[in-house]
């Protein structure tokens, strides 16, 4: 697996800001994000992204920094998830979930200078370029929203890591 060299330095970054107060890695072992939680505490909860991409790691740590410390306590963080090829209210539901991760992302890839794509996460079924935008917009909106009121403190933390 061939992993961008910003995805290494993510990996870096991330594990050098978390790792040792919140027992957790960042790695890319896998084609399939996914986040392990560890019920030893000798063992390190793991955030898996896909294919060593570095968007994929932005995404998946977007959702752990908002994660909290009983959902960081199990595998997925104990989201509901459908796979793809969602019907149009699951859908729905999947996006009502998703801004607040993505607007988190977004920042982070702005961060970076790198740019951002909304995920519909959803390739078997169409959806229409105005929905995507609806999407976009609402993620545009949660941005701004959280750079008035504040990021959440471990979001905040690693938006600061990746400026420095």
């Amino acid at each position: 697996m061939i992993i961008e060299n910003n995805a290494k330095r993510l990996i870096l970054l991330f594990n050098a800001a978390f790792g040792k107060e919140y027992n957790v890695v960042l790695k890319s072992d896998s084609h399939e994000p996914d986040y392990i939680a560890s019920l030893d505490p000798a063992i390190p909860n793991v955030i898996n992204f896909a294919n060593g991409y570095c968007n994929s790691a932005l995404h998946e740590i977007a959702h752990w920094v908002i994660a909290g410390e009983k959902r960081r306590k199990q595998h997925d963080y104990g989201y509901w998830y459908a796979a793809d090829g969602r019907n149009p209210e699951q859908q729905k539901l999947f996006q009502q979930l998703e801004v607040y991760p993505q607007a988190i992302e977004k920042a982070f890839c702005e961060a970076l200078n790198k740019p951002f794509r909304a995920s519909v996460d959803n390739l078997n079924q169409p959806v229409s370029s105005s929905e995507i935008e609806a999407f976009e917009e609402k993620i545009e909106n949660k941005k701004n929203q959280l750079k008035l009121q504040g990021f959440p403190l471990r979001a905040q933390q690693f938006l600061d890591a990746l400026s420095s």
